[in-house]
């Protein structure tokens, strides 16, 4: 009977650690990542009313709770962007209403943060006659510097910001909708009526997310500039002003 008691007792065990594995498995699973199509025309007139929209999904399913969705949209040449944040969604579907009063190429980024993801594609938009100032460049030659609209930064971690509190800056760059690994990325950064500038290399912590962990010393608005270079080919910035509570 012991020899019995003892075959059993194994058995359960073997059974136990089967059914630990398999729930371990499932709560360590890597989760899917995020599927982001973004449509836009390729081409509007000036002051015609345009659709932009991102369908998000993961694993096939609508995503429908997104904490945000913004479209940015740039001008071919022009460092400053607009944010358009969407409000709404329908299936997974998220879209806004756009027009646009004057002739250019237009860089349109859907930024979607969901699920403890980010997502960043990217397409253009011919308005009018389009941009005829970056084609006089082209032919003439241009220049030895990536200024085609190419390359895209997005700056995190600049929301609710408390002095003397670490704050992890976060550049997401891409080129030609693909993450820009190993290029150099440096935050500039100085109060607003100061002329101090302090600049800050940032590392690589993923494909194309470059981050660095800083104190801001006092309260007060600062501008945030992110500089982008590699191979003497690329050499992109943005600018944005944030509030240090």
């Amino acid at each position: 009977m012991q020899k019995y008691g003892a075959a059993i007792l194994t058995a359960l065990l073997l059974l136990s650690g089967c059914s630990d594995s398999g729930h371990r498995e499932t709560r360590d699973a890597v989760p899917k990542m995020l599927d982001v199509q973004l449509h836009i025309p390729k081409t509007a007139e000036v002051n015609q009313e345009v659709e932009l929209s991102a369908k998000v999904t993961q694993d096939k399913k609508a995503v429908t709770d997104a904490e945000k969705v913004e479209f940015e949209i740039r001008r071919n040449g022009e460092a400053e962007s607009e944010m358009v944040e969407v409000k709404t969604q329908k299936k997974g579907i998220y879209k806004i209403k756009k027009t646009f009063s004057e002739d250019g190429v237009y860089l349109i980024t859907s930024h979607v943060t969901a699920r403890d993801m980010h997502s960043m594609p990217s397409g253009k938009l011919i308005v009018g006659k389009g941009d005829t100032a970056a084609a006089k460049e082209s032919d003439n030659g241009g220049g030895e510097h990536d200024h085609s609209g190419d390359v895209q930064i997005h700056l995190m971690g600049v929301e609710n910001i408390k002095a003397h509190a670490d704050v992890l800056l976060t550049a997401h760059v891409s080129n030609h909708n693909e993450p820009l690994e190993k290029a150099a990325v440096r935050f500039e950064l100085w109060k607003d009526g100061e002329s101090r500038h302090e600049y800050l290399d940032a590392k690589e912590a993923a494909r194309g997310v470059y981050t660095y962990t800083h104190k801001f010393p006092a309260a007060g608005f600062y501008h945030v500039k992110v500089h982008v270079e590699k191979e003497e080919k690329i050499h992109e910035h943005i600018e944005m002003k944030v509030v240090v509570k």
